[in-house]
């Protein structure tokens, strides 16, 4: 007669890493690394930039920054919501 055994399986872990997933998902379509883009939410109270392209960080963009101030710095900006 056979017995089962018991055997205690650990859990298993994976971690992904997507560091611009907010603005991947809202350049879909839209790949023109040149073009400055951005993708801001609200943070205490204000609009601010959470997410961007190199061509916006080139230009002088950065994360936390309000959206004005983004739209202001660089007219071209395409700012996401």
């Amino acid at each position: 007669m056979e017995t089962a055994t018991t055997t205690r399986r650990h859990p298993q872990w994976l971690a992904l890493r997507f560091p611009h997933l907010a603005l991947d998902l809202h350049s879909l379509g839209r790949e023109n690394p040149s073009v400055p883009r951005a993708v801001s939410d609200m943070l205490g109270g204000r609009q601010c930039i959470f997410d961007l392209n190199t061509a916006a960080e080139q230009a002088g963009i950065c994360i936390g920054m309000p959206a004005g101030a983004a739209a202001s710095i660089i007219g071209s900006l395409q700012l996401s919501v």
